[in-house]
């Protein structure tokens, strides 16, 4: 990876590992062993070229790409995966989330969890000429995976910006629930930190079991390490989490000052590995002092491990008064294990949208003195999305509050569509050099955008900072609330940003009221919201559409072709939340467009299936 350059250590420093030949048990009861070790595993490469694998492409420096399926479900500690992401820094992981230097120890609390890690480090797909490929392989009888790294280099701070090489593989059998590493070959080092360098192991879904096999140390080669699932576990977890408030990656929202109500919703899930009866949830909207605005509680069905409820409180926030707020939900289950994962809390900023100007803006204006972030290599940059409170609008400015630029470097300014596969950057609308002379350090620089300016119909926007030289920053703002819309942006590779559940980066958008072309005016609020969950979905989603009024309505699936899927008419909303249940299981991994639709508006959001 390109070092993130930060002025603050975030971890614990660890010791390497002796080079042990087995371990464990884990709190749940996993052991390992090494192909060193009498009855341990076989070292046995797979080919996976050979075996006509399927290529993960644009991995890239500090990214995920996924989800993908497994076609099985596979048991892991006390709960199945069947899907998983592809760290290009040498892990799986069985979430949206990604890991970079400095690398935690395992087991650690320290989001994100539930992986497996055959070589965390700092590994480097982006380069010219770089020879690093990714493929995974799923057996024709549905119980094996495996994915291989290989001829993976080092990220290095000079050109070509990667060195060594790194080949290496996961399997996971559900034939007898264990998993595999093996290491064909590696050679020269990681660039990086000193320490927290290198971490292999497993971890589990809330960070507090796991097994450590090397840490700042290097695996050998030609070797096999197994991890032995256990037979009788005695291991009791009773432990519920918030999977996300509104949407899936809890992110932060504008609404409109008087306008809509917004709904707070919330998924909860059992992580545990025990029964779970009735619960309740808190939920609650709290204002920048931390004055509550708005409460309810809800009790949750019975549920199984891995099971989820999604939940519409009855109560909804009514945005009167301008200013940033959270959204915070919380279950409340007694004898729960672990306590750091009770909590999901999203930004809401209410925007006085009778004004000429807005501007759109997460972060409490103020740089937290962190040092700023740059890039090593003076390439790098970050990102935000931003999701405009009402339609049409065009985007005029950004704005960037840059840290320091001691060597005077230039930067990019840049606007993306969010027209991307799920949702991500794809499109670029426009691009501005910012000359160093136009750059003033420790302010706020305000960079106005090419006209004709881009005109936001539906969805969103990405606004991305560009480093054009070495050494020049951008500040970090570390105050709740925080957004999860940051991106770290390396070349054509957008990953989430490290730190984006604990940071906000000093990011703004100026928008203006719009015309479309044909010369009609859309309305500046519309009288609905709507809300998928899960988004991504499955097998199923559900729609929650908010009313002010008990309107007629009709509610309609669509292709990204046009095609209607999908049509029910009602004869009135409810004056709150409307509940569609979305029947995904026949439609096939892509986008798709849900459409609601009354004599005094509309909404459509977009819906990620996958497969």
């Amino acid at each position: 990876m390109k070092n993130l350059l930060l002025s603050l250590s975030f971890f614990l420093l660890f010791t390497a590992r002796a080079l042990a030949t087995s371990g464990g048990p884990d709190l749940y009861g996993y052991t390992w062993k090494d192909s060193n070790e009498p009855g341990g595993p076989a070292y046995h490469w797979y080919d996976l070229l050979a075996m006509n694998g399927t290529e993960v492409k644009l991995l890239g420096d500090d990214n995920t790409r996924g989800p993908f399926q497994m076609n099985f479900n596979f048991r892991y500690y006390w709960y199945d995966v069947s899907q998983f992401y592809v760290g290009s820094n040498g892990y799986l992981i069985f979430g949206n989330g990604q890991i970079s230097s400095p690398f935690p120890g395992i087991p650690s609390t320290t989001l994100p969890n539930n992986f497996v890690a055959p070589l965390m480090s700092d590994l480097n797909f982006s380069g010219n000429g770089n020879p690093a490929k990714c493929y995974y392989w799923i057996s024709p009888g549905h119980d094996s995976l495996i994915v291989s790294w290989l001829n993976v280099p080092f990220y290095s701070i000079t050109p070509p910006y990667y060195t060594g090489s790194n080949s290496f593989q996961v399997i996971l059998s559900k034939v007898d629930t264990s998993i595999s590493f093996q290491y064909q070959t590696q050679s020269g080092l990681s660039t990086g930190t000193p320490t927290q360098f290198m971490s292999v192991g497993i971890e589990n879904i809330n960070g507090l079991i796991g097994l450590q096999n090397y840490y700042d140390a290097y695996p050998p080669v030609n070797y096999a390490i197994k991890f032995y699932y256990p037979q009788n576990s005695s291991y009791q977890a009773f432990d519920a989490t918030i999977n996300y408030d509104n949407n899936e990656t809890t992110g932060g929202l504008f609404l409109v000052k008087g306008g809509n109500a917004y709904p707070m919703l919330a998924q909860v899930k059992n992580v545990g590995n025990q029964n779970l009866s009735s619960f309740n949830v808190n939920a609650k909207v709290v204002n920048n002092n931390n004055v509550v605005q708005v409460q309810d509680n809800h009790a949750t069905n019975p549920l199984a491990p891995a099971d989820t409820q999604n939940i519409s409180f009855t109560n909804v926030f009514n945005p009167v008064s301008a200013g940033r707020f959270q959204f915070i939900a919380t279950t409340q289950l007694n004898n729960d294990v672990y306590s750091g994962n009770d909590s999901k809390a999203q930004e809401l900023v209410v925007i006085d949208t009778a004004q000429p100007s807005i501007r759109l803006s997460f972060d409490n204006g103020v740089d937290a003195g962190l040092g700023g972030i740059s890039w090593t290599g003076g390439g790098g940059g970050t990102g935000m999305y931003f999701i405009p409170p009402f339609y049409p609008c065009k985007v005029t400015k950004v704005h960037f509050y840059i840290v320091a630029n001691p060597n005077n470097a230039g930067m990019n300014a840049k606007l993306y569509d969010d027209d991307g596969i799920g949702g991500l950057a794809y499109t670029l609308l426009d691009s501005v050099y910012v000359d160093s002379s136009q750059i003033f350090p420790a302010s706020w620089n305000d960079i106005a955008l090419d006209t004709p300016y881009q005109v936001i119909t539906s969805g969103g926007f990405y606004v991305a900072w560009e480093m054009m030289g070495q050494n020049i920053s951008i500040g970090q703002d570390n105050v709740p609330p925080f957004s999860n819309r940051t991106f770290e942006v390396l070349g054509p590779t957008w990953s989430i940003y490290r730190f984006r559940e604990t940071q906000d980066l000093l990011m703004n958008a100026t928008i203006e009221h719009a015309t479309l072309p044909n010369g009609v005016t859309m309305p500046e609020a519309q009288s609905l919201q709507i809300s998928l969950m899960p988004n991504p979905a499955g097998d199923a989603a559900s729609a929650y559409i908010t009313s002010p009024k008990a309107l007629p309505a009709e509610f309609e699936l669509f292709n990204l072709s046009g095609t209607m899927l999908y049509k029910k008419s009602v004869d009135h909303l409810n004056v709150g939340v409307t509940t569609f249940k979305i029947n995904t299981s026949d439609l096939a991994a892509g986008i798709y467009l849900v459409k609601i639709h009354t004599d005094e508006g509309e909404r459509t959001q977009k819906l990620t299936v996958i497969k």
